[in-house]
C-alpha cells in the first residue's frame, strides 16, 4: 500500500508524459506513453497501457518540466486487461 503520508507537495495537473530507454549509441529509444495521476517533487503516478517492471530506470520527458528526468518504477498495478498504474521515482 502506498504511502500518502510521506509526499510534501502533490501536483495533480494531468499531463502526457514520454517514457524512454538510452539506446546503445546514446540516442534514446521511445518505450511507452502515460499519462499522470498525481506528480509531487520526488515522483509520479500514471496510467498507462504497458506493465512497468519495478526497478527498471527511464528517461521521462513532460512538458512539465524543462528537460528529461530520470525515474527508477517502484510499484505497479494491473487495473484491468490493457490498463496499469506505476509509480516513479525521480533519480
Amino acid at each position: 500500500m502506498r504511502d500518502f503520508q510521506k509526499r510534501t507537495k502533490q501536483r495533480d495537473d494531468m499531463s502526457q508524459v514520454v517514457f524512454y530507454l538510452r539506446g546503445e549509441e546514446g540516442d534514446l529509444d521511445e518505450r511507452f506513453f502515460a499519462v499522470t495521476v498525481n506528480i509531487s517533487e520526488n515522483g509520479l503516478c500514471v496510467f498507462t497501457d504497458r506493465p512497468v517492471s519495478m526497478g527498471d530506470v527511464y528517461l521521462v520527458q513532460s512538458s512539465l518540466w524543462s528537460s528529461v528526468k530520470s525515474a527508477r518504477a517502484i510499484w505497479s498495478n494491473r487495473l484491468g486487461d490493457s490498463l496499469f498504474e506505476a509509480g516513479f521515482s525521480l533519480c
